[in-house]
């Protein structure tokens, strides 16, 4: 085996050492944050901490989205405006933007929950 195809292997083998790493940059390609609440760290197709917490019956939660790109569960990212009103990942000032289809969430709109089936 000559050393340029060792070398291959051995890369090969380093990138299969962080598939948390490959997982997740291949989530966020297709969805805004990877499909996690930056502020909680739940899915965004599940309930956040307060729902959870509550018993509350919609699932998922109202998602809001920022006109970065940045889309938190309602109840997250409302908690942080109240303190701050900047994006908690930009820590830019807050722009809620239009409500929208957020791609890869089962067509979730902001303020909008899906129908469970």
């Amino acid at each position: 085996m000559g050393l340029k195809r060792a070398a291959q292997l051995d890369e090969n083998f380093e990138s299969l050492k962080r598939p948390k790493e490959i997982v997740s940059s291949a989530r966020s390609n297709h969805v805004p944050n990877g499909g996690e609440c930056p502020i909680c760290r739940s899915l965004l197709i599940q309930k956040c901490i307060q729902c959870t917490a509550a018993g509350s019956s919609q699932t998922p939660c109202v998602l809001s989205f920022g006109g970065c790109g940045c889309v938190f569960h309602h109840h997250c990212v409302g908690s942080w405006l109240y303190k701050s009103y900047v994006c908690p990942v930009h820590e830019t000032p807050w722009q809620p933007s239009a409500p929208r289809l957020c791609p890869g969430l089962c067509g979730v709109v902001e303020g909008v929950p899906r129908q469970a089936s």
